[in-house]
């Protein structure tokens, strides 16, 4: 099955659970990663969960995401990129389900 990363297009969602899956032109993907500046200076989203087979959060994905309260990431992520919840000021609540985080 391809892979992809997921680029975020939505703006007026508070709350996003990154898929396991998207279909595109009837191919359907694994999402296995978060695209560099995904989802950045989105003002808009508060929550964020990241699925079971997302394996990377790229550079800056959420940077600037000046309402993002609560992240969960998924059990498989094995990297978080420099950058990525930068700027994040109310952050609150930072869930690591991760079993294969290694920093």
């Amino acid at each position: 099955m391809p892979e992809a990363e997921l680029k975020y297009l939505d703006t007026v969602r508070k709350s996003f659970t990154v898929p396991k899956y998207v279909t595109l032109k009837g191919i359907k993907y694994k999402v296995t990663g978060i695209a560099d500046e995904a989802f950045k200076n989105d003002k808009v989203i508060q929550k964020i969960e990241i699925s079971a087979y997302v394996k990377t959060i790229e550079a800056s994905a959420f940077e600037g995401c000046a309402n993002l309260k609560t992240v969960i990431v998924g059990k498989n992520v094995t990297s978080i990129e420099k950058k990525a919840f930068k700027n994040c000021k109310k952050m609150s609540k930072f869930t690591n389900n991760s079993i294969k985080l290694k920093y």
